[in-house]
C-alpha cells in the first residue's frame, strides 16, 4: 500500500517532478500526459513537451509524501500501469516512464456538462461549445447526451433571470448541434432525462406554469403528458429510460409531517407511481437502468449507497475509514451491475468524499482526496467491458469545479478550460 512506502515532512513543502514518457517504441511521446497524485490527495496531469518531457511542481501541507503516477499516449491510448514512489527532497525525477501495455478508448465517447455557464459536450475529449459566451444573468449547461443513428443528441437548460418578470429556465434540446426549444421560455423549466425509442425522443423534465409549483412531465417528440404525485406533497425527478415502449422514471417523493421533511425513493412505470422501501425518513431514487424485464434503481438510504432490483434492496459496501456513501448512477453489463457515486469521510475537523464506483458490489475508489475535498461520480457507462465514469473535483473553500473522467481506473484529461474556469460533467455516453 502507499502507506507502507510513506515519510514524514515539513509542511508547506513544494515538490518538483520531472520525467521523460515514451511510447512502446521508445520514442518520445509528444502528445500525452503524467497523472500524479500525492497521498494527501493533491493531484494533477501534466502534458509532455515535444521532447516527451515533463515538469511540474505540487504543493504538499504536511503528512505523508508518497506518491503514485501513470503516463498515457494520447496519440494511440496507450498507458502505462500505476507507479508507486515516496519523495525523500524537493526534487524528483521520475526517469523514464513506457506508456505502453495497456490501453484507453480514444474514439465515440460522449460526455455532457458545463465551463464557466456555457453548455458544452465534449466529443473523444475535444469540447464542442453548443452556446456562445452567455451575457448578462444568462447560463446554459448540458445535463445527457446519447448517439442515436450517429445522430447527437443533448439535453440541456438555459436559465435568464433578465427578463422581466422574474427568473425563466428553458429546456433545450440540440441534434447535431442544432437547438430546439422543448418549452416556450416564459416559464421555469428545468430537463433531467433524455432517452430515444424507435425515432421517439423522450424527454423528463419539471415546469412551473405558475398555478401548482413545478409538474413533473415527460415529453415526447415535444407532446408533454404529466407525472402523477400520489399522496405525496411534491415528487423530483431524476432519470428516464424507454425498453420496448414502456417508460420508467426514477425519483423520489417528500411528505412533510410535523414540520419534518420525509423522503422516499420512487419510480413510474408508464405513468404509475410505485414506492421503494427503505429503513430512514432520507430515501432518494437517483438513477433508473432497465436489463431485460428487470429494473433497477440506484439511490442513497440515509448514509448508504444503495440500489434496487425489482424492488429488492441492495445495501453497498463503505470502506474504512468512510463514513456514509451516496450513489448517482447505474448501469447494468450483462450481469454485472454497477453502481458509481462516492464515499464520504464527515468530522468536524476533516470533510472529504472520494468518486467511487461499485462492481457487484466490490468498492473501486478513483480519487484519493483527503482533506476538505469532495469528489463523486455523476455517471457511470460499460461498453467492452471498459468502465467509464465521469464526475466531480469540488473545494468548498475554493469553490470552482473540476471534473474528473476515468477509463476503469485510469484518469483522462478533458480540454477547453483553465484552471480559472468552473467546470461540471454531467453524463457520459459511448458509442
Amino acid at each position: 500500500s502507499l502507506g507502507d512506502i510513506s515519510i514524514n515532512v515539513p509542511t508547506n513543502q513544494v515538490f518538483n517532478f520531472s520525467g521523460i514518457v515514451k511510447d512502446c517504441n521508445n520514442l518520445p511521446v509528444s502528445n500525452g500526459y503524467v497523472s500524479l497524485y500525492l497521498a494527501n490527495g493533491t493531484s494533477t496531469i501534466a502534458y509532455t513537451n515535444a521532447s516527451g518531457a515533463v515538469n511540474f511542481s505540487l504543493l504538499h501541507c504536511g503528512g505523508t509524501t508518497a506518491y503514485s503516477y501513470n503516463a498515457v499516449d494520447l496519440s494511440n491510448g496507450n498507458y502505462s500501469n500505476i507507479i508507486t514512489g515516496t519523495a525523500t527532497n524537493n526534487t524528483i525525477n521520475l526517469g523514464t516512464i513506457a506508456a505502453c501495455g495497456n490501453t484507453i478508448n480514444l474514439n465515440g465517447v460522449y460526455i455532457a456538462g458545463s465551463i464557466d455557464d456555457r453548455a458544452v459536450y465534449w466529443k473523444n475529449g475535444v469540447p464542442i461549445f453548443l452556446t456562445s459566451t452567455p451575457s448578462g444573468n444568462k447560463s446554459t449547461y448540458a445535463a445527457k447526451v446519447l448517439v442515436y443513428n450517429n445522430d447527437v443528441y443533448v439535453l440541456g437548460n438555459e436559465e435568464d433571470s433578465t427578463i422581466s418578470g422574474g427568473q425563466v429556465a428553458t429546456i433545450k434540446l440540440w441534434k447535431n448541434g442544432v437547438v430546439s426549444n422543448i418549452t416556450s421560455g416564459l416559464t421555469q423549466a428545468f430537463g433531467y432525462g433524455l432517452d430515444i425509442f424507435n425515432g421517439d425522443v423522450y424527454i423528463l423534465g419539471s415546469e412551473n406554469n405558475g398555478v401548482g409549483g413545478l409538474i413533473n412531465k415527460v415529453w415526447v417528440n415535444g407532446v408533454a403528458t404529466a407525472l402523477p404525485q400520489g399522496s405525496f406533497d411534491n415528487t423530483n425527478i431524476t432519470d428516464i429510460k424507454v425498453n420496448n415502449g414502456d417508460v420508467y422514471v426514477s425519483g423520489t417523493g417528500t411528505t412533510y409531517t410535523g414540520g419534518a421533511a420525509i423522503r422516499t425513493a420512487i419510480y413510474w412505470k408508464n405513468g404509475t407511481l410505485n414506492i421503494l422501501t427503505g429503513v430512514s425518513q432520507n430515501c432518494y431514487g437517483n438513477d433508473v437502468f432497465i436489463s431485460g424485464t428487470d429494473i433497477y434503481i440506484a439511490g442513497a438510504d440515509s448514509a448508504n449507497a444503495v440500489y434496487w432490483k425489482n424492488g429488492i434492496k441492495t445495501v453497498l459496501p463503505i470502506q474504512i475509514p468512510y463514513l456514509g456513501a451516496y450513489s448517482n448512477s447505474v448501469f447494468i453489463n450483462n450481469t454485472d451491475v454497477y453502481v458509481a457515486g462516492s464515499q464520504t469521510h464527515y468530522q468536524q475537523s476533516n470533510n472529504y468524499s472520494n468518486a467511487t464506483y461499485w462492481k457487484n458490489n466490490t468498492v473501486n475508489i478513483l480519487t484519493n482526496y483527503s482533506s476538505e475535498l469532495l469528489g463523486y461520480l455523476t455517471d457511470v457507462f460499460v461498453k467492452n467491458n471498459i468502465v467509464y465514469s465521469v464526475g466531480r473535483k469540488w473545494a468548498p473553500n475554493f469553490g470552482l469545479s473540476r471534473p474528473i473522467y476515468f477509463q476503469d481506473n485510469v484518469q483522462v484529461p478533458l480540454t477547453g478550460f483553465t484552471n480559472f474556469q468552473d467546470v461540471s460533467v454531467n453524463s457520459i455516453f459511448v458509442q
